[in-house]
């Protein structure tokens, strides 16, 4: 299967040569409709002759959606298309191609028609072939494998979530905006209903659920002092590190857990060390901080650190590829990772904290900067553009903050709508319930 990150930056280079005729914001406009036609044009290859043999035969009989339930049928899905083009022969005739393009899309069943006319892209292919881009764009997705034997729909869907994220970014929207992957979300959710099993599975009932957290990226536990705060991240963060999606990839390449005090640091070790100790899983960061971009580096499962380490990986990783003789790199690979902040309410301000998802968001904040420069025609800035790039929250980091004490900008920067994703409280951690009796 092909990896959805790496499709979407071969996509996301295709929509540079849109760059004249449109704005970064405005890429969607085509990316999106032309990502949704490649893949009908994939998915029905395989029975494309079949369905054009038997349209030939019932045109002239059936129409409508007397028609397209017979060609449905043929193609094996829930859709069609009886036109003899496809993107391949759509290349064929680049003189004509406006007009070869929305006779193409107008051979789909009217499902898919619907599609396109809410995409208003009729006005699109319009715009591009004036512009003289459409021929060029369309033979770059012809490029692009989208067959349901290269990447499934779950891969699809990641797909999407990512093209989406990139296009809001470049209208500035915020991460709010944006997708919690579906494995986390089941995660929190039996973290949170765990207890409550026996309620929610009663036959016939109906419940209402609410997520908070919306799709931000992050979740804030205010979790009360001294009522065994370090062993739930300690049990969240083994959770995490063995999460698998369902094609049995895990969803977090590390897991790392953060924070700004030493004497804490320590205690978080051996709670973590307790829960999981084979070797090689679980790596305690006690001496510098090359130690800590050799653990980054190799992916280490579980890394416990400090946040005052991220600052010098920077340097230590153009020190390590120096040393191998290789072209000198300061930045990891962009990975999915898991962070865990012990006492977010002070471990996430300032230039610590600016460094962390500097290092974590890897190449794609490099890169990101380094095309934001070139947009802006200040090459020479790049450093600029990669220092504003750390201030923002990179988007292959999911974060969950431990605070018993959140300030205002805790919750601004991991909360919802001023509020925590779940509260531990005191109260909570000192009430025993036993057979329906509450005992203080």
């Amino acid at each position: 299967m092909s990896d959805p990150h790496q499709l979407s930056n071969f996509i996301w280079q295709i929509a540079d040569l849109l760059r004249g005729p449109y704005r970064p914001p405005q890429y969607e406009r085509v990316m999106l409709p032309l990502t949704v036609l490649r893949r009908f044009d994939c998915v029905l290859e395989s029975t494309k002759q079949k369905v054009l043999a038997e349209h030939g035969k019932r045109k002239d009989k059936l129409q409508g959606e007397a028609l397209d339930r017979v060609l449905n049928g043929v193609a094996g899905q829930r859709f069609h298309n009886h036109s003899a083009l496809d993107f391949e022969k759509l290349k064929a005739d680049p003189q004509n191609i406006s007009q070869h393009l929305v006779n193409y899309i107008q051979g789909f069943s009217k499902n898919v028609r619907d599609i396109f006319d809410r995409f208003e892209f009729t006005a699109e292919i319009e715009k591009m072939g004036e512009a003289n881009i459409l021929y060029l764009v369309v033979s770059k997705f012809c490029d692009v494998d989208l067959h349901p034997d290269v990447i499934d729909n779950i891969g699809m869907g990641s797909l999407f979530e990512e093209l989406i994220r990139r296009f809001n970014e470049s209208a500035n929207e915020t991460a709010g905006d944006h997708f919690t992957p579906r494995e986390v979300v089941q995660l929190m959710v039996d973290i949170l209903f765990a207890p409550d099993d026996d309620i929610l599975t009663t036959p016939h009932k109906i419940f209402r659920l609410l997520d908070p957290a919306c799709g931000t990226g992050g979740y804030l536990i205010e979790h009360s002092a001294g009522s065994g705060k370090s062993n739930t991240i300690g049990w969240l963060a083994h959770r995490l590190s063995s999460l698998h999606n369902d094609r049995d990839e895990r969803v977090f390449d590390s897991v790392i857990v953060i924070t700004d005090r030493r004497v804490l640091d320590q205690q978080l070790q051996d709670t973590i060390y307790q829960f999981d100790h084979k070797h090689g899983v679980v790596q305690k960061i006690d001496e510098d901080s090359r130690q800590l971009a050799q653990a980054l580096e190799s992916a280490v499962p579980i890394i416990i650190t400090t946040l005052q380490k991220f600052p010098f990986v920077s340097r230590q990783l153009l020190n390590m590829s120096a040393e191998r003789r290789n072209q000198g790199k300061d930045f990891l690979p962009t990975r999915p990772i898991a962070v865990i902040v012990d006492e977010a309410h002070s471990s996430q301000s300032g230039e610590a904290a600016s460094e962390l998802r500097g290092v974590l968001g890897g190449n794609d904040l490099l890169e990101g900067a380094q095309q934001n420069a070139r947009e802006e025609g200040m090459e020479h800035l790049e450093e600029l553009f990669r220092n504003m790039a750390k201030r923002q929250h990179p988007t292959n980091l999911s974060f969950f903050a431990f605070t018993a004490t959140p300030k205002h900008k805790t919750l601004k920067i991991f909360g919802r709508n001023g509020e925590a994703f779940h509260r531990y409280t005191m109260r909570q951690a000192t009430v025993c319930v036993k057979s329906g009796e509450t005992t203080w």
